[in-house]
């Protein structure tokens, strides 16, 4: 469906309809730019929190994983790890920056890894899920679950129930707007477990937190601040979810 909306001169405008090439080439550009990745910026806290869940000496892959900031924190905390995209100027970047990592399982496309044989102990879904429409995400969980072993963990942080309109950018040359990250989906801690038990997950843990307080402020003023956001009734802005694979 196609939304139509109106600049302040009153022309007509649309939403931007995010096809397979316009995300791939969307994130190719991003590529160039990997300091203003979610996982650049607080990706140190991702891993301790995957630290928490995942079983020791785990072979993580990090999925979708851009310019690969999380790679690096997640070898620092002594896990092998791998990682796959879409894009594969992304791909490329990861190979050249952790590529003589002995802990390093390598970087694909999404092509390379499903025609491969890795097989990992928890997959990694970091700001991934709110980017897909349902056909691509069950198309993800398909690939999720093709390289994951039994009983495996998924790991995976969204933002949490975010309103999409708050981000919209306008494009005056095509004369379409969307979103300044690409999302198209907006997801709570109950939606987002409805879906992933659809899929053959049962949620571990679900968590509502605030990565950018805890590297600000430390661990005592991340609680104080999620006291007082709870006191206000006010919600967390990024959700955390640990789910397991159930074996059929």
């Amino acid at each position: 469906m196609t939304h139509k909306n109106t600049t302040e001169e009153g022309a007509e405008t649309q939403s931007l309809q995010w096809t397979s090439e316009l995300v791939r080439k969307f994130w190719n550009y991003q590529s160039r730019f990997p300091e203003n990745y979610f996982t650049s910026l607080y990706g140190d806290e991702i891993a301790k929190s995957v630290r928490k869940y995942a079983p020791r000496q785990a072979k993580i892959l990090d999925y979708a994983c851009g310019t690969g900031a999380l790679i690096g924190h997640l070898l620092r905390a002594n896990f092998s790890v791998g990682g796959c995209d879409l894009s594969p100027d992304s791909v490329t970047y990861v190979r050249k920056v952790h590529g003589d990592h002995p802990s390093f399982k390598g970087a694909y496309t999404l092509d390379e890894l499903l025609a491969g044989t890795e097989k990992f102990d928890v997959v990694v879904l970091a700001e991934i899920i709110e980017h897909v429409d349902d056909d691509a995400l069950l198309r993800v969980m398909s690939g999720v679950r093709r390289v994951l072993l039994p009983n495996g963990l998924i790991f995976i942080t969204t933002p949490n129930d975010e309103n999409l309109d708050g981000d919209l950018v306008y494009c005056p040359c095509c004369n379409h707007t969307f979103h300044r990250w690409q999302h198209v989906r907006s997801w709570s801690a109950r939606t987002l477990a409805k879906r992933l038990f659809s899929y053959g997950f049962q949620v571990v843990v679900a968590d509502e937190t605030d990565f950018s307080l805890i590297r600000n402020n430390g661990v005592a003023r991340y609680y104080l601040h999620r006291f007082l956001r709870a006191l206000l009734r006010r919600k967390q802005p990024h959700l955390m979810v640990v789910a397991q694979s159930v074996s059929a």
